[in-house]
């Protein structure tokens, strides 16, 4: 432990007459190490505030006691004393023999330093592994980043996040009173800013200041321009772990469909989500429950010698990991009912020769850890591939459970996918936020046929009786749709040069593909991407204009996507100029920070793509083929901007949009598009539209208009035709 004397003038030290006419807050964030030393009137020590113990119109009585030093010779026997009783003080009021407060003394001690050493361990692990750090931070919309405490926590952590582009490091900055003993003590003064107050620090408009000093580390509690939080409890936090997680899965998502390899998540619920409380948890099981299961799972006797040879291999495989080359996967094995070759479990009937690999990635229900080799997932599903589609073979490349989530992706990718194949990412509920298809309903729908019968402990740790129904839940979602599709070998991205695919690309192309102003729109189109998320949708409107019906309907296109781009159709034949229009469209989703609202071009319901849009009245009753336009966005507008998913409304009084809808319920999946339908909003007995706001303007009935617009809209219409 080392200890520092701090004269007064460097701390902060009040008489609580004084306090009472100050901001307390603003006091605490000036001072060092979270604390305010209170004095009375004569300079006697009464006691402590901090951002522990801080609450607004703090009174005499609401100050903290805390443990006092003696300035005598036994002064380092006393700062032992008081640590032994908590490790937390950081800073010790030194008083006189009439209790006068003289000094205090600032103690560097193992806990800090430990919390420092996690941190930086943390964060350079991070590096290495060459997570997006910076994806927490993105991903909630925070650019510009000030770092609070001058020490090696913040240097690293900056120098860091420095590196990604659409991160903003402002600068490292220190309380003044500290600029001394930073640095002598710490000798990190180069690239440390030292202000007098944490409210000049308002005036650098950041949208985050991280904390980096572990005496401050409580400050968010008080801070009041912006958002603060600890370094460590950033960390240690769900959010910043589920944001890592995601952002390994679509960067590896991004490199393999480069590669034409789609990748794919599935969630499996947890225990909570299926609705059995903790009581009731099949993971409080006795062991001569788990006997029972696995001998009936297994139609092994319980007393028998194979239910203990069953036992025995699968405790000797969850036990056996290898460690090489920066990959974590099980060690081969050879056994009765246990199998391992090269990391992967064996999978039955595997066909000797095949065109493409489908790949089971994840933790045990990936290589079925708790199933016999003949009951496994992989051998299931390889089942149902050599009835219906015999190009596939499948590899169960399960790891242990306990492993980073860096390690699943780091597996698949050392297994060298090629054009044409599949991969499977199985992750339990809690470990990602976004996922492409979701087993919850039917594991609801197991339960309700056989209990929890169909899981170990936990639904990860699945039976064979689930694994048969969950190949053929992967088989129906993520390769018979391909197949059906007829795009098996062809990356679900834009196809370029550098891509090997034995499968003619003309087939996907439109007539534009060559087009030099299509082109310059995908250029804008990616220079105005936003950064990566796991689900990203698009909704397309015209907004003639814009209504509160258009406004429901991003809103609810909001709530089930990370970020949502909303495309306003730019021809110009429209009762309402384009340049009206966007206007709108802009103001009436102000409200709402994950959107962007983009031009169409001329490429989207134009006239090029879609002329009929704009002849509706005299097309009545007729069948349009819309394909170009839904074909054209699948294969050169969404992989710009990675849509998975397009919004739009139903369409129960415009035959010609309602043709538009059904078209893309057919196209859009064949390209990894989702389309969802929103119903719309309703107001009276009709549903909003915007050529009811045309009719009522043309009838100058505004209180009607009023009902079924945003006000932005209202002032606009008021201001033009009033």
């Amino acid at each position: 432990m080392k200890i520092n004397n701090r004269k007064l003038e460097h701390v902060c030290v009040y008489k609580f007459s004084e306090l009472t006419k100050l901001n307390i807050a603003d006091v605490l964030m000036e001072s060092i190490c979270g604390r305010v030393f209170v004095v009375d009137e004569q300079g006697k020590f009464l006691g402590v505030i901090s951002v522990d113990n801080y609450k607004e119109n703090m009174d005499v009585n609401d100050i903290s006691t805390m443990p006092i030093v003696y300035d005598t010779n036994t002064i380092d026997n006393q700062i032992m004393n008081i640590l032994a009783k908590n490790i937390y003080y950081g800073i010790l009021p030194v008083v006189d023999g009439n209790n006068v407060l003289s000094k205090c003394v600032t103690l560097v001690d193992n806990t800090w330093e430990e919390d420092s050493i996690n941190t930086l361990s943390k964060v350079q692990y991070l590096e290495n592994k060459k997570v997006d750090i910076s994806y927490y931070f993105t991903s909630r919309n925070i650019h510009r980043i000030i770092f609070w405490g001058g020490n090696k926590v913040s240097l690293t952590v900056a120098n860091v996040l420095s590196k990604y582009s659409d991160i903003e490091v402002i600068g490292i900055y220190e309380n003044k009173k500290n600029q001394q003993y930073v640095e002598e003590s710490l000798n990190y003064a180069i690239g440390i800013n030292f202000v007098s107050s944490m409210h000049e620090l308002e005036k650098l408009n950041p949208d985050l200041i991280i904390d980096t000093d572990w005496t401050m580390r409580h400050i968010d509690k008080v801070i009041s321009f912006t958002k603060c939080i600890y370094i460590w409890e950033l960390l240690r936090s769900n959010e910043f772990y589920l944001s890592c997680n995601d952002s390994l899965f679509i960067k590896t998502k991004q490199k393999l469909k480069a590669q034409g390899v789609m990748y794919y998540s599935i969630k499996i619920p947890t225990e909570r989500e299926l609705g059995i409380n903790e009581k009731n948890s099949k993971k409080n099981m006795t062991l001569d429950e788990k006997l029972e299961y696995f001998s009936r799972e297994n139609n092994l006797a319980k007393d028998s010698n194979d239910i203990k040879i069953f036992n025995d291999e699968r405790h000797e495989v969850s036990k056996n990991i290898v460690k090489k080359d920066d990959l974590i996967l099980y060690k081969d094995y050879r056994g009765k009912f246990y199998n391992f070759i090269n990391g992967q479990r064996v999978v039955l009937n595997s066909p000797d020769e095949y065109e493409n690999t489908i790949y089971l990635v994840g933790a045990c229900i990936a290589s079925s850890l708790f199933n016999k080799d003949v009951d496994t997932l992989g051998h299931y599903l390889q089942e149902l591939l050599n009835k219906n589609i015999k190009k596939y073979r499948v590899i169960a490349l399960g790891i242990s459970n306990d492993a980073d989530r860096y390690f699943f992706h780091k597996a698949l990718i050392s297994k060298k996918p090629v054009c044409g194949d599949i991969a499977i990412l199985m992750e339990q509920g809690f470990r990602l936020t976004k996922f492409d298809f979701d087993s919850t309903a039917l594991f609801k729908k197991l339960l309700e046929k056989y209990d929890t019968n169909i899981y170990y402990d936990i639904p990860v740790h699945v039976g064979k009786k689930a694994n048969e129904e969950i190949a053929k839940f992967i088989f129906q979602n993520c390769i018979y749709d391909v197949e059906k599709s007829n795009i098996g070998k062809i990356p679900r991205v834009e196809i370029n040069d550098s891509i090997e695919c034995n499968v003619n690309d003309e087939n996907r192309k439109t007539s534009f593909n060559d087009n030099i102003e299509l082109q310059e729109y995908k250029n804008f189109l990616k220079h105005n991407k936003i950064h990566e998320m796991p689900v990203i949708g698009s909704v397309v409107m015209n907004c003639n204009p814009f209504t509160l019906g258009h406004e429901y309907l991003i809103e609810s296109a909001c709530k089930q996507v990370d970020f949502l781009y909303i495309f306003v159709v730019e021809e110009n034949k429209s009762y309402f100029s384009f340049e009206d229009r966007i206007d709108l469209v802009k103001k009436g989703v102000a409200h709402l920070k994950n959107v962007k609202v983009i031009p169409s071009g001329k490429f989207i319901i134009s006239s090029l793509t879609f002329s009929e849009y704009f002849d509706k009245a005299n097309l009545a009753g007729t069948t349009i083929d819309t394909s170009l336009d839904v074909e054209t966005f699948a294969q050169q507008i969404a992989p710009c901007l990675d849509i998975t998913v397009r919004f739009v409304g139903e369409e129960p009084l415009d035959p010609i949009t309602n043709q538009y809808n059904k078209s893309m319920k057919e196209i859009l999946p064949k390209y990894g598009i989702q389309l969802k339908e929103i119903a719309r909003k309703e107001s009276g007995d009709s549903v909003i539209s915007a050529s009811r706001v045309r009719k009522y303007i043309e009838e100058k009935n505004w209180n009607e208009i009023k009902k079924i617009v945003p006000n932005t809209t209202y002032d606009f219409l008021i201001d033009k035709y009033s």
